[in-house]
């Protein structure tokens, strides 16, 4: 798991040969590594959406709170509207009950086809779960110490939907793909 502001303005300064010292250097994790999360936090600015488009897959996270449901489609369309070929996943945290996950992305997923025409892929959810936030105040990890929990079985079943997936593989793969594809967006975006 990478955070998804650290070293990223350093990227647009680094010369060729830094880069390709960069690459061979992280070259030996892609053949140990499964998935690379990137965890790019809120918002629209230019570095989450440089990631974003970077990725082969982006999983968009909503809420069901009204303002997290907008502020998840407006990123929807802005990927859509930089044309990348970032494939889309949705996942409803927080939600009271599958049900409700549920409608709420089955009204994402219809906004998503009629206005941007695009079959966003629903992931699942990860339920209100009183073990979360406990974790947080514990500054511990919900897997570990709730494994038992409703959310921590969800997030199991999210890891393993999202394990079975495909993933277009053109263009370099695995951390030493990202990093090359981010690089070429970062310095061609560069003042």
């Amino acid at each position: 798991m990478l955070p998804g502001a650290s070293g990223l303005a350093e990227l647009t300064v680094l010369g060729q040969h830094q880069i390709r010292h960069l690459l061979e250097g992280l070259s030996p994790l892609d053949e140990a590594m499964d998935f690379i999360l990137l965890d790019t936090g809120a918002g629209l600015g230019k570095r989450v959406t440089d990631f974003l488009t970077a990725a082969r897959q982006a999983i968009v996270i909503t809420t069901p709170e009204p303002h997290a449901i907008t502020d998840a489609y407006a990123l929807i369309k802005v990927l859509r509207g930089l044309g990348g070929e970032t494939q889309l996943l949705l996942v409803v945290n927080m939600a009271a009950n599958q049900r409700e996950a549920r409608l709420i992305a089955d009204k994402m997923r219809f906004a998503a086809k009629e206005f941007l025409d695009y079959d966003l892929k629903y992931l699942g959810f990860v339920p209100e779960d009183p073990s979360v936030p406990r974790a947080v105040r514990r500054q511990v990890d919900v897997m570990t110490h709730y494994g038992r929990s409703r959310a921590a079985e969800e997030i199991k079943q999210l890891a393993g939907r999202l394990a079975q997936l495909q993933v277009e593989t053109g263009g370099g793969t695995g951390l030493v793909g990202l990093i090359r594809r981010l690089h070429g967006r970062l310095v061609k975006g560069k003042p």
